[in-house]
């Protein structure tokens, strides 16, 4: 899968899980490693966007950039 594709799936995932807003969250992809930009509310918030893009299959990894405001 092209880093395109696997960009895709995670910001679909990000859109169809409940209490993230996906709007404020930027999602690159560069050889399978996934870097999570943006601002959230809460903690829990910037939990369930990490563990949100883990569940994509093709991830190898995630890099938190997500900034709690």
């Amino acid at each position: 899968m092209n880093d395109l594709d696997l960009r895709d799936l995670v910001l679909e995932e990000l859109e169809v899980t409940p209490d993230i807003n996906a709007a404020s969250i930027g999602v690159t992809v560069q050889d399978g490693v996934v870097k999570l930009e943006g601002k959230v509310h809460l903690l829990r918030e910037r939990e369930v966007v990490e563990r949100a893009a883990w569940s994509v299959p093709g991830v190898s990894k995630v890099e938190d950039y997500l900034l709690i405001a």
